[in-house]
């Protein structure tokens, strides 16, 4: 037994290490081996648990990010170990589908209904109010863009599952000593990855219908009404000058809590950016924080005009769980010790894209940038381009920003639309289409960069038919673990 609890953490590790910082995306492979060797012949109660273990592991390697809540060991610790206990669970169901399928002993099953079981176990995890979307498969192999061109068809739900298969047509050929399968899940993996280097090398429609655009990042983060966090919103402000005479954008974007205070009600601060699109001649797209009808904040991307004016907003619907609004506050009081945002951000109700001429930007602010149906959701809205706003900057060094940079390339792929990144302190840069990074500012720097950025109209099939993959992905999975009449192709 202890062999076994060694093999599922070990799938856990090898999961968690294919993300930042370690980063070795080849692990993504075979990460799932350890698991079904682990599950292989246990039985059903010691399957919940190698389920969790393994989902414990995963988390607590992945989800360092949370020792950045609070001061001290303990405040540090704390938020850390309740994440990745929280998080493990999802695993238990993922593992008692998979012993199920091992126990019907076919090759055939285990071929498809493995990659079925965790890509819905994946997809699930990122589900609702407090879905946490990343440590996924399809995140680890974002940045080879010659993996990830099936998310186009099926989103990064595709990617996983093309990425488990290999992973389950190595256990078969090497555990098992059943080639037949192990065959065929290599080929559609090669065929996939053919596609892909294909594709990319086709992409003349990229630069079609150029903007100009120029993202500026500040490099610094402080809190909200801090004078040092004016002091560099003045040095942003001079480097965007620099940009607009260098580079003569159309477009400029600013970061998410790029302007501190509440810019929409703030004359001096809207007098201060209609100089600078009027000197440019260009809009601005900003994070900024702004007050509903009712007084209650929320977190917007706002378009400013080449004359200065608001062209319109975006309020942030997904809120992120105790960063921006704070569940059961009244009957939690220590929560205060982790320094949680006083009052609940108020959510939007409403995809809006925001235009200026023949540009027509969604832009998911900051964690909404992790979900595709929130990108899908904008470009089916008539979004041309996509620009993400985000802070990440509370991250600190435990490699989620770089993770959550590298999701830009998979809502790339989706949804064949160019993806502006502008981070407060980083990563900013400018996707491609294809998931490639044309441009890219170095991290904690105040700088700024000018790309060209294709505007385009096309709907590829994930954005019309949204998360048909995962419908699929639950008829197979119902059809692997139905008990079924042996044959001699049964192992």
């Amino acid at each position: 037994m202890i062999a076994r609890v060694l093999l599922a953490a070990l799938a856990g590790l090898l999961v968690a290490v294919s993300h930042p910082p370690v980063g070795w995306a080849f692990t993504a492979w075979f990460g799932l081996i350890p698991l079904l060797l682990a599950l292989d012949g246990a039985s059903r109660k010691a399957s919940v648990g190698l389920g969790y273990i393994t989902g414990l592991a995963m988390m607590l390697a992945g989800g360092t990010f949370a020792t950045s809540f609070g001061e001290g060991v303990w405040l540090r610790l704390i938020p850390w170990i309740g994440f990745a206990v929280f998080e493990g669970l999802f695993l238990i169901p993922v593992a008692l589908l998979i012993h199920r399928i091992l126990e019907r002993r076919s090759g055939w099953r285990l071929l498809v209904g493995v990659p079925a079981v965790w890509t819905l176990g994946e997809a699930l995890r990122a589900w609702g109010p407090f879905g946490y979307p990343f440590t996924t498969l399809a995140g680890a192999l974002a940045e080879w863009q010659f993996v990830i061109q099936t998310a186009e068809f099926g989103g990064q739900w595709m990617v996983t599952a093309l990425a488990a298969l290999v992973s389950v047509s190595l256990y078969l050929l090497f555990v098992k000593k059943d080639p037949r399968p192990c065959i065929n899940g290599l080929s559609v993996v090669f065929v996939a990855l053919c596609w892909g280097v294909s594709d990319m090398g086709s992409n003349p429609e990229a630069y079609d219908n150029p903007l100009r655009v120029s993202i500026v990042q500040t490099g610094v983060n402080h809190p909200d009404q801090d004078e040092r966090a004016w002091q560099a919103f003045e040095s942003m402000v001079l480097k965007t000058r620099t940009v607009i005479e260098s580079g003569k954008p159309e477009l400029i974007v600013w970061s998410e809590s790029a302007i501190p205070g509440l810019p929409l009600e703030n004359a001096g601060t809207q007098a201060l950016v209609r100089k600078l699109t009027e000197t440019g001649d260009c809009a601005l797209l900003t994070g900024a924080q702004g007050l509903n009808e009712e007084g209650s904040p929320q977190n917007l991307s706002v378009m400013f005009l080449a004359d200065g004016l608001v062209g319109g907003t975006y309020a942030k619907r997904h809120l992120v769980p105790f960063g921006e609004w704070v569940p059961g506050r009244g009957i939690l009081p220590f929560l205060e010790d982790y320094g949680v945002v006083p009052t609940d951000t108020m959510p939007g109700d409403q995809w809006n894209v925001l235009s200026q001429g023949r540009v027509k930007v969604g832009t998911p602010i900051c964690f909404e940038s992790a979900f595709p149906g929130i990108s899908r959701a904008f470009v089916r809205n008539g979004a041309n381009v996509l620009a993400v706003i985000t802070n990440d900057a509370w991250f600190g060094s435990t490699g989620l920003a770089e993770e959550h940079a590298a999701v830009a390339s998979l809502r790339a792929v989706e949804t064949r639309r160019w993806v502006i990144r502008a981070g407060l302190t980083g990563v900013s840069g400018f996707v491609d289409p294809t998931g490639r990074w044309a441009d890219k500012l170095p991290m904690n720097v105040c700088a700024g960069t000018t790309e060209l950025a294709g505007l385009h109209d096309n709907k590829t099939i994930y954005v019309r038919w949204g998360d048909w993959f995962l419908w699929l992905c639950g008829a197979v999975v119902a059809l692997a673990v139905l008990p079924g009449r042996r044959t001699p192709d049964d192992i």
